[in-house]
């Protein structure tokens, strides 16, 4: 539902460029949903900091797969990285990616679900953001049937937010295209 009724575009669901106020914030964040792991140019003091598969990284996280099932009939690779748990408090709170969880279908090796937990602090900033996405096969499409959210963003000049939301979809109806 959109009850907002803000505006789409075939770029916004084609991951081409946002445009816009929030441009650059709403292509940092695809980048950090859809291609996690890889940096995030233009931000500063963390965008090296998602970069969880260098070989510099690796020491930091385990990277473990689990086969299983989804939804209770689809065949998946269950793929997750999480911080090492010996590691010292310091160098914990030094990783801002906590866990990421990603489901594959393995018929097809398409995304199915994201969860991604991080956390930082900084004398400049201080986020803590939990993200599931989950997504559904509808005929021959693949759509979000769940989105949650929960974080907590300060940064200075800046009024401290704290959102947390839950989106259901279901009982998609497709229709013929334009």
């Amino acid at each position: 539902m959109n009850a907002y009724k803000t505006e789409f575009s075939e770029a916004d669901s084609k991951g081409g460029k946002a445009e816009g106020s929030n441009a650059g914030y709403k292509d940092k964040l695809k980048t950090l949903i859809f291609a996690p792991g890889k940096p995030i140019k233009g931000l500063p003091f963390i965008g090296s900091k998602t970069e969880i598969f260098t070989a510099n990284m690796r020491q930091y996280y385990d990277y473990s797969y689990y086969s299983g099932t989804y939804l209770d009939s689809i065949p998946v690779y269950r793929f997750k990285v999480t911080v090492k748990k010996d590691l010292s408090n310091g160098t914990k709170e030094g990783l801002m990616i906590k866990e990421l969880t990603t489901i594959f279908d393995k018929r097809n090796f398409e995304i199915l679900g994201r969860y991604v937990d991080m956390k930082y602090s900084n004398m400049l900033f201080d986020f803590d953001v939990q993200m599931n996405i989950e997504t559904s096969y509808f005929g021959e499409e693949k759509l979000p049937t769940k989105i949650s959210y929960q974080g907590n963003w300060d940064y200075p000049f800046k009024k401290e937010e704290r959102v947390s939301f839950l989106i259901v979809h279901k009982d998609y109806h497709l229709g013929k295209g334009k």
